[in-house]
């Protein structure tokens, strides 16, 4: 598939199109514009942890909780992820220095940076994580936000 195609995709982006969320419209007109999503290793268990918490918070049944994990599984059976390694922990690193990004964002855009072999322009990147965003933004990918 051609690389116009495909985007790197963040879990803020991945879980509203399995639930319903302000986003939701936004990540599916995304998902029809990039339906190859690139995404981090840990990207299921991130989008995991956002159902877990908005089920605690009681705003979500076990038959629709049922139903967005369902949803999750089946986008995860379709995506390409970037799987750990030495570069991408020391990309992350780097990164940590450079922009104001928690662990797991740093390691989200030194995925992004993986899968592009390091030349983001012209690359997507699906988010609606401000910081993340902007720091994708600077370091040369086009962004697709909120």
């Amino acid at each position: 598939m051609k690389a116009s195609k495909m985007a790197f995709w963040d879990s803020s982006a991945v879980l509203p199109l399995c639930m319903r969320q302000d986003e939701t419209p936004l990540s599916v007109k995304y998902a029809r514009q990039f339906p190859r999503m690139v995404v981090w290793w840990s990207t299921i268990v991130e989008s995991q942890s956002g159902v877990a918490r908005v089920s605690r918070r009681g705003e979500l049944s076990q038959d629709k909780k049922n139903v967005v994990v369902h949803r999750l599984n089946a986008l995860q059976s379709s995506w390409y992820e970037i799987l750990p390694s030495e570069s991408i922990r020391s990309a992350a690193r780097d990164l940590l220095s450079s922009f104001s990004l928690g662990a797991a964002d740093s390691l989200q855009l030194a995925a992004a940076l993986k899968w592009c072999n390091e030349k983001p322009r012209g690359r997507s990147f699906v988010c609606f994580d401000k910081r993340l965003c902007d720091a994708a933004g600077q370091v040369g990918f086009s962004v697709l936000s909120s």
